[in-house]
């Protein structure tokens, strides 16, 4: 008896508003993107896609966990805070900004707060 043929991977275009700010830039930007990613993937695989598919210096935080526990990718997620390593995309769209508080380095990529320990804010550099 042969084993079963794993699915077909099954892409979803999610439409994704993210905030950008380059180091100088006094005020953030909006910026759209239509995003082709698999379905159940995490919104820290998004940003990642983003980067992938669009702009090579997209900056967001590097996850240390990937588990839900170190807090290090949590951003606002359609409002909410959330955590990019927990959070399935659906299909619906997202708004996707840095912590409300938190001072923005570049893009996502915010400095490091208390609450994830004393390690430095790290640049994600490299694909899952």
């Amino acid at each position: 008896m042969s084993a079963p043929r794993p699915k077909p991977y099954e892409l979803l275009t999610v439409a994704v508003t993210v905030s950008r700010r380059r180091p100088g830039e006094r005020s953030p930007r909006a910026e759209r993107f239509e995003v082709a990613i698999e379905r159940d993937s995490t919104v820290l695989h998004l940003l990642y896609a983003i980067r992938r598919q669009f702009d090579s210096t997209f900056s967001f935080a590097a996850h240390f966990c990937k588990l839900g526990n170190c807090g290090a990718c949590a951003l606002r997620v359609n409002g909410d805070t959330r955590l990019a390593c927990r959070v399935r995309v659906t299909g619906e769209a997202l708004d996707i900004q840095p912590l409300p508080g938190r001072k923005v380095l570049c893009d996502l990529l915010m400095e490091a707060s208390e609450r994830i320990g004393s390690r430095p804010p790290l640049a994600a550099t490299q694909d899952d």
